[in-house]
């Protein structure tokens, strides 16, 4: 900062005489206040002096009182100069001078002016100087194992802990840079000052390392010289009991006897084998001997392992039996003869004896009841006979010999048992009982009570009644008693007790009593008392009413005067010259007069409150308000404006013919005479509001959400407040209507102050500076807040706003009531460095020229102009300043707004022309980022004041200046522009002063938008959309055009997107996704994605559109018969099969192969085909969404079958070749469908679902947002590619017809989709 301060300071010998931009009557001097009396008021200097008189006049017609050119402001030590000067004195121009009636000449340029620097060196001395700080110490420790071998050959292992002690000394060494200025003077004399002195410390530390170290261990470990393993085994066997099997085979031989019969053997062949298992356990032991360098042994057994054998010994015996013999003679013939005897044998008897019992009942001679009871016994005796009956078969065989043998060939018996039952019955009396009998019985109650009471409950209620009565007076008397009634409530409760005796007289004539039942009732009863008692509470005495009236009261008059009002006066026509074509001659708008007059309608409002009087019979009187603020209103009266003759002060709209009167008329201004003014028209609202919400179009959580605004239609924003002279010219409410208002933006104002106190600035400053002045900050000329408030004046209702109505301010004061400084203004700049949120830089003033200068200026034609002063000619600025001085002072990124001057001329005034200023390597001194501002008369249509020409620096035969000021010149309106009044109201000025902060205002809306754009973007892009659809409009005249924030919040060029960031290469938003469905996060994501325009800028954009969801995908294709695969229909291919096999080709990224087998003894069939296609079934991306390159697919189906009846179930996993875009992915998509069929004959009918996705991705990658810093973000996003299922029915029928084939057809399925044919071919 301080050496930003030493090149200012520099700058006092050169100090402009700097005047405000414009401003209406503004054109008074001041004197620059210089940074350096902050310095000089230490005593020694005198005040300041100017270097001659002040050259006056008494002529009355003298506009201008002082001509003082070339006048300095100088420091004297007592009375004596010092060299040191100030700043020039401000003049008025030379044509205010001129109309005194005695011309004041313009004085020579002096040949021996006062000394002045000539130049400056900066020397600097250094000293240094050392001091040592206290010196710390830390201490570190490792552990370290240090191994080595001893004279026995042993490894000896010692630890020792190392000890680091790092002893730490800061040494401070001080630097001092004295800084002294040495000047040279014109006139060869020299000074010198010191000008900085400034001290810097650096500390360096000096470091000692001491290292030490403690044995604290040692472990000393043989070494090994040899060892050897030796194994013992040891072995055990153990037999198992042996395990007998037996087997058999029965054998049959065959022989003759000595009677030549068959004799049959048959013999059973016995084998056992007796098995024996022996199981043998082998144990190895491993022994380790381990000689040492000491010459020791051990020994160690290092392993011990088990193995198992098992052997089997099998032994066999085999022996044999005869199991059966036959003999078989040779027999001539046999006969069988039975005989049968019987026999009888009777068992024992078996006796079974039941019981039951029997009731038997008589009555006795008493007339008794007497049961006797018996047991009935029933003995039943059973007795088996057996009957055996024996059959003796003999058989006779005659032999062929003759002889004859007999012989019993079977005895067989049959046993039959047959029982003999004999029943007897016996009784046997077991129990008599005698029951006396009952003559009567009767039943008796007996009762008794008993009474108790309850809790007493005592309620006491009251109420109030008014008795009236009328006293001697005639006046009522209302006596008010209150009314006690106690009521008393006491519960009694009876219990009644009643017992039941029942007297049994029996036929004996005894009698016996018994109590048969006790009940208990309680009843409970309420004995209430009531006791009334009274008590007087208030007695009012009320006079009665003599007479009752409407009176009213508090009558008050109020005045309210409206704004003005404008009324239609007349028309006329006319013409007026817009321009003047290449001859000179003047061009001629004909154009319609409208006259207006104006006046305040004041309506005066008579309030009065309604009562109701009431009197008395006692002479009283009460009034009671009915009504308050009974209103009554005055017709309104009409105050018009008068002239100084008495007239209707009146304006004139000067409308081009043709064009419509859009907007409100003017009012007029404070001058005395009616005013014409321009009506310039406004362009239709020419955007969606839908596309223009503040939701959509542009929302950041990183940045500051747009201004919440009630409307997105720009009309409702040409209010009242708006008609300032400058909103509705720039198109600012069509931003407004965005919701782009300057909203946490800062302007820096550098200016003559601001009226703090005036309600349009309520919350509006955030930062204030002052360059030292009696009255800091506060604005005591007007034209500082004039044009703060075209910036940044509330939007109140009241009033007018300003261009960015929500944008901060930041204050600098550079001037007071004659002037501002613009050497000030670059220490404003310079202090505004430390504030990141001030965004662009006003600086509504410029140097006068002097009329030397002036004369020196050529125009070579085509908006060039070059000048030859001796001084501040050729490729020198004005006053000798250089654009350095500005560039060094300009924070990062601002724009700096500067007014181009109110000369008359085709050129810009300083510090303008630092704009094209470039350094030795052909960069702009200031990036790009000073905006020079013109003033366009809305009511000619026409520039008022400096334009945009360009003095040429390097001139030769053409100008070889690298950039031309046209370049950074925008015009903005700034004639008549209603604004903030110091000290209260509002008041209009003109001049470039009113159209830079137009410029100000837009800077701020957009960098609202895009606040990571660099200034020179914004510099251009304001200068790119500028307007220059105007009235003769050249580049050389008008610059880049009028100010439109309509354009330049819309998009530059075609939005693209960007998938490599902000800045990276965009694709036009072109193309779109077909896709079977997708979740609805995806479609809300898509709704709000980032767009890019050509000043790399993001916007929000709606694609959602571009998705089309289409749930039937999958083509309907009729004739459906077994075995057909979706994967070749999917195909889109002729596929021909041979064999098993199946092909079909297109070309090489186009075919299809397949494969079936029916599956041995069952009834499916397999079928497997691989396909690749241009095109992707689920998923079809195209343009900024991608491109899919091919797909491939895999198809597997099972058919199972049975008569005409088929089933079938099949998957397909298909795989994407994808080129991203906003696509990035396509996972492996797998699907499965079904289907069955019926066939018979000529006829199929069919059913099925198409193929379902079951799994797959697809990722979206979506530019979302970009932060405060520029950089995109992006939103990977990955949603579960999906259909619904999809049923399908479907039938053929074919015929053959005399030697031609119908062919009938038809598909439906659940989506509507349908397809019917009808074929006829004919047979060769």
């Amino acid at each position: 900062m301080f050496e930003k301060s030493i090149k200012f300071s520099a700058l006092l010998v050169t100090m402009l005489l700097a005047s405000c931009g414009g401003g209406g009557d503004f054109t008074t001097n001041v004197s620059t206040t210089p940074e350096d009396v902050v310095t000089w008021t230490n005593g020694i200097y005198d005040p300041w002096r100017l270097t001659s008189e002040n050259t006056t006049t008494n002529d009355p017609l003298c506009i201008a009182d002082v001509y003082s050119r070339d006048v300095w402001w100088e420091k004297n030590i007592n009375g004596v100069p010092t060299g040191i000067k100030g700043g020039l004195i401000r003049t008025d121009t030379e044509g205010r001078n001129e109309e005194c009636t005695t011309p004041i000449q313009e004085p020579e340029p002096i040949i021996n002016p006062e000394p002045t620097i000539v130049s400056t060196i900066d020397t600097d001395s250094i000293t240094t100087d050392s001091s040592t700080g206290s010196s710390e110490t830390t201490t570190s420790s490792i552990i370290e194992n240090r191994t080595s071998t001893d004279d026995n050959g042993s490894t000896v292992v010692k630890t020792y802990t190392i000890y680091t002690d790092v002893t730490t000394t800061p040494i401070t060494t001080t630097t001092t840079v004295t800084t002294t200025r040495a000047y040279t003077y014109s006139d060869g004399s020299t000074t010198s000052e010191v000008i900085d002195i400034s001290s810097s410390n650096s500390v360096n530390n000096v470091v000692t390392t001491v290292t030490r170290e403690d044995l604290t261990n040692t472990v000393i470990t043989p070494n090994v010289v040899s060892t050897s393993d030796d194994e013992a085994t040891t072995s055990s066997a153990m037999d198992s009991n042996p395990v007998v099997s037996t087997a058999y085979v029965d054998e049959v031989r065959t022989s003759t006897d000595i009677s030549s019969n068959t004799v049959l053997n048959t013999y059973r062949i016995y084998t056992d084998t007796s098995t024996i298992t022996t199981t043998t356990i082998t144990t190895t032991t491993t022994t380790r001997t381990t000689t040492w360098t000491d010459g020791s042994t051990t020994s160690e057994v290092i392993g011990t392992s088990d193995s198992s054998a098992t052997n089997y010994t099998a032994t066999t015996i085999t022996r044999e039996e005869i199991i059966s013999t036959s003999t078989t003679a040779n027999v001539l013939s046999t006969s069988d003869s039975d005989s049968t005897t019987t026999s009888e044998s009777t068992g024992t008897t078996v006796v079974t004896t039941t019981s039951t019992t029997e009731d038997r009942t008589s009555t006795d001679a008493d007339g008794s009841t007497v049961t006797n009871t018996y047991t009935i016994y029933t003995d039943t005796s059973t007795t088996p006979i057996t009957t055996t009956t024996t059959v003796t078969t003999t058989r006779t065989t005659a032999w062929t010999d003759g002889s004859t043998i007999s012989e019993v060939i079977n005895v067989s018996s049959s046993d039959s048992i047959s029982n003999t039952i004999t029943i007897e019955t016996r009784e046997e009396l077991t129990n008599t009982v005698v029951t006396l009998n009952v003559a009567s019985t009767s039943d008796s109650d007996s009762a008794s009570s008993t009474t108790s009471n309850g809790v007493v409950d005592k309620v006491t209620t009251s109420t109030t009644e008014d008795r009236t009565s009328t006293d001697a007076n005639g006046s009522t008397v209302v006596k008010s008693y209150t009314i006690y009634t106690d009521t008393t409530t006491i519960p009694v409760t009876t219990t009644i007790t009643v017992t039941t005796t029942r007297t049994t007289t029996w036929t004996d004539n005894s009698t016996t009593n018994e109590v048969i039942g006790t009940s208990t009732t309680d009843s409970t009863e309420f004995v209430v008392s009531v006791d009334v008692r009274d008590e007087l509470t208030d007695t009012v005495v009320t006079p009665n009413v003599a007479s009752a009236s409407t009176v009213y009261k508090n009558e008050r008059t109020t005045s309210v005067e409206s704004e003005l009002i404008s009324e239609l006066y007349g028309t006329n026509s006319d013409t007026i010259t817009v321009s003047t074509d290449a001859n000179g001659s003047p061009i001629q708008q004909a154009v319609t007069l409208y006259y207006y007059s104006w006046h305040r309608s004041v309506q005066s409002t008579t309030l009065k409150d309604k009562y109701i009087r009431t009197t008395y019979t006692d002479g009283s009187v009460v009034d009671v308000l009915v009504t308050a603020d009974i209103e009554t209103t005055v017709s309104p009266v009409k105050t018009y404006l008068l002239d100084p003759w008495g007239g209707k002060k009146t304006t004139t709209q000067r409308v081009p013919v043709g064009e419509t009167f859009i907007g409100n008329p003017v009012a007029p201004d404070s001058s005395s005479g009616s005013s014409g003014v321009y009506t310039y028209a406004q362009r239709s609202a020419n955007h969606n509001a839908d596309s223009y919400s503040a939701s959509n179009y542009y929302n950041s959580d990183y940045l500051g959400a747009p201004t919440n605004v009630t409307s997105n239609n720009p009309t409702d924003f040409e209010t009242t407040e708006a008609e300032n002279g400058t909103v509705l010219v720039t198109y600012a409410n069509h931003a407004y209507s965005r919701g782009w208002t300057g909203k946490d933006s800062t302007a820096l104002i550098m200016d003559t102050g601001i009226d703090q106190d005036h309600p349009e600035f309520i919350g509006k400053v955030k930062y204030l500076w002052d360059a030292g002045y009696d009255t800091p900050y506060e604005d005591e000329n007007g034209h500082g807040s004039h044009v703060a408030g075209i910036v940044s004046a509330n939007k109140d209702e009241v009033g007018i706003h300003g261009i960015a109505y929500d944008a901060n301010l930041a204050i600098a004061k550079i001037g007071e009531a004659n002037g501002i400084s613009l050497s000030g203004a670059k220490q404003a700049l310079n202090w505004a460095k430390q504030y990141d949120d001030i965004v662009v830089a006003n600086l509504s003033a410029n140097t006068n020229y002097s009329s030397s200068y002036k004369s020196s200026m050529t125009d070579q034609g085509e908006g060039i102009f070059t000048n030859n002063h001796v001084v501040y000619g050729g490729s020198n600025y004005y006053n000798l300043e250089g654009a350095t001085t500005w560039s060094d002072v300009l924070p990062s990124e601002l724009v700096l707004v500067v007014s181009a001057g109110n000369t008359d001329a085709g050129y810009v005034q300083n510090p303008a022309t630092m704009a094209t200023a470039v350094d030795a390597n052909g960069n702009l001194e200031l990036d790009g980022r000073m905006l020079i501002a013109g003033n366009w008369n809305t009511s000619t249509q026409t520039i008022d004041g400096a334009k945009s020409g360009h003095v040429c620096k390097d001139y030769t035969t053409q100008c070889n200046d690298t950039y031309r000021t046209s370049d950074f010149y925008i015009l903005a309106p700034g004639t008549n522009i209603n604004s903030v009044k110091n000290g209260g109201g509002y008041t209009r000025m003109s001049g470039t002063s009113q159209a830079a902060p137009v410029v100000t205002g837009g800077v701020a809306i957009v960098h609202q938008l895009w606040p990571y754009m660099k200034g020179s973007n914004i510099a251009q892009l304001l200068l790119q959309t500028a307007n220059k659809d105007l009235s003769n409009y050249s580049v050389t005249t008008h610059g880049q055009g009028l100010l439109d924030l309509d354009k330049a919040t819309q998009p530059v060029g075609e939005l693209g997107i960007s998938l490599t960031g902000r800045t990276g290469t965009t694709a036009n938003i072109s193309g779109g996704v077909s896709i079977s469905g997708v979740d609805d996060s995806v479609i809300a994501s898509l709704s709000s994605v980032s767009a890019i325009d050509d000043f790399d800028r993001d916007f929000k954009v709606d694609l959602t559109s571009m998705i089309k969801q289409n749930d039937n995908l999958m083509p309907l294709q009729s004739v459906y018969k077994k075995g057909d695969s979706w994967g070749v229909r999917l195909s889109n291919l002729d596929v021909k099969s041979l064999d098993n096999f199946s092909i079909g080709l297109e070309s090489k990224e186009h075919f299809l192969i397949g494969y079936n087998k029916s599956i041995v003894n069952t009834a499916l069939d397999l079928n497997l085909n691989y396909s690749k296609n241009k095109t992707n079934p689920w998923v079809d991306v195209s343009g900024v969404w991608g491109n899919v390159d091919s797909a491939s697919a895999i198809d597997a189906n099972l058919v199972w079958s049975k008569n005409n009846f088929w089933l079938q179930g099949g998957a397909i996993a298909t795989n994407t070749d994808l080129t991203s875009g906003l696509v990035s992915d396509i996972d492996n998509l797998y699907s499965i469908y079904t289907s069955m069929g019926w066939e018979e004959d000529n006829w199929r009918l069919y059913a099925g679902t198409k193929p379902k996705l079951v799994k797959g991705n697809i990722e979206f990658n979506l530019p979302s947002e970009v932060n405060s810093s520029g950089v995109m973000h992006y939103n990977k996003q990955k949603t579960k590619v999906k259909n619904n299922t999809t049923s399908f029915i479907g039938g053929s029928w074919q015929q053959d017809m005399n030697g031609f084939v119908l062919s009938t057809d038809g598909v439906v399925d659940s989506g509507g989709e349908h397809h019917a044919s009808i074929t006829i071919n004919k047979k060769f």
